[in-house]
């Protein structure tokens, strides 16, 4: 510590995951926590987790964090479009880096993300390939830019394709999936097929059409972006797009490490990202 207060560096990196406690159960949240701390120890440096709520207690974290010194640097996730933190850290000129996309309307805000256009267009192509045409993307409304990326992609790429888009909202969970598609089917609106803007809303669609009766993959095909260890063992298996999650986490540590030590940094979106193909969808039932 007496060393660490010498040179003016904590040698921590600090992750504030937005959500509460309940964001701990998302097992990319833990994938993306994983990617971080294997590249930090690489530098000998530590990580400091704190899952917040939106709010005051999120504002006095990361004042805490940033003016105490107690990290030499954030990584931001879960960036929303008007987003406090953003201008904050900027404001002090504090280093920090976001995970997930690109700040809105600061173009010089390092960032890593992959290609939601490229991403959605795996999905749906797949999908049309196989003759649907009633799809429907289960989306969020809570502000996030990843959600509203892959929502805009959605809409863009069905417009290409002559399709309506559907979105209907819920929240970023199993259960939010289950109780979206529960209703869907209630009021007779059952699509042929199913969208979750993340893996863990596509879990729940599962659920939702095996309480009613469903079979996944012949009556409702169900596809997802996100590939959490859940996606390969739900039966059956989801198909899915999949981005280097791992690489995209090393890569933030490694723009951060640099702004810490004075070196500029961009952002990148040039992420593969591929179709894992299982055992949720197939050709719709006529």
């Amino acid at each position: 510590m007496a060393r660490r207060l010498q040179k003016g560096r904590s040698d921590a990196i600090g992750l504030v995951l937005p959500g509460g406690p309940a964001v701990l159960e998302d097992p990319c949240c833990l994938d993306l926590i994983s990617g971080v701390w294997t590249r930090l120890a690489e530098f000998n440096l530590d990580l400091v987790v704190l899952p917040t709520l939106p709010g005051q207690q999120e504002e006095r974290i990361y004042r805490r964090l940033a003016e105490g010194r107690r990290v030499d640097g954030l990584i931001l996730t879960r960036v929303r479009e008007s987003d406090p933190r953003v201008e904050y850290l900027r404001s002090i000129q504090f280093p920090f880096v976001t995970l997930d996309a690109a700040a809105p309307g600061v173009g010089d805000v390092p960032y890593v993300h992959f290609d939601p256009v490229a991403a959605i267009r795996l999905l749906v192509e797949r999908l049309v390939g196989l003759g649907h045409r009633d799809i429907v993307l289960l989306g969020n409304d809570d502000g996030y830019r990843f959600v509203q990326a892959r929502t805009a992609a959605f809409e863009t790429e069905c417009a290409r394709l002559g399709l309506k888009p559907k979105v209907r909202i819920g929240a970023l969970s199993e259960a939010g999936g289950r109780q979206v598609l529960t209703e869907l089917i209630g009021a007779g609106e059952t699509p042929s097929a199913v969208i979750g803007v993340n893996d863990r809303m596509a879990i729940g669609a599962v659920r939702a059409l095996a309480d009613h009766g469903l079979e996944v993959g012949s009556d409702v095909s169900v596809v997802a972006f996100g590939d959490s260890r859940l996606a390969d063992y739900v039966v059956p298996a989801l198909t899915v797009v999949r981005a280097p999650l791992k690489e995209m986490a090393h890569a933030a540590v490694d723009i951060l490490v640099g702004l810490r030590d004075g070196i500029g940094a961009k952002g990148r979106t040039d992420w593969p990202v591929e179709l894992l193909v299982r055992g949720s969808d197939g050709p719709p039932r006529h």
